[in-house]
């Protein structure tokens, strides 16, 4: 039987990598959308705040996460 899907190089990285930046981009453009509504003066700043919040978050959590596991990794040697 062949399979449905032959091996796609990055496939599975790619899609992590869209699914991370919707989450990322959702809530910037739900409160872009909302300030705009609003008449806010503060349409782009807030959108921005969004947007930069959700990338550090990701990357301080990525390094949480690595921490993690490299303090697992010397406690368990």
């Amino acid at each position: 039987m062949i399979p449905l899907f032959g091996p796609v190089p990055g496939g599975m990285e790619v899609g992590v990598i869209a699914l991370v930046l919707a989450i990322i981009l959702a809530p910037a453009y739900h409160v872009y959308r909302d300030a705009k509504a609003r008449g806010s003066d503060y349409v782009y700043p807030w959108t921005m705040g969004m947007f930069i919040g959700g990338v550090i978050g990701n990357i301080f959590g990525i390094l949480l996460v690595g921490g993690l596991y490299y303090a697992v990794e010397v406690r368990a040697v």
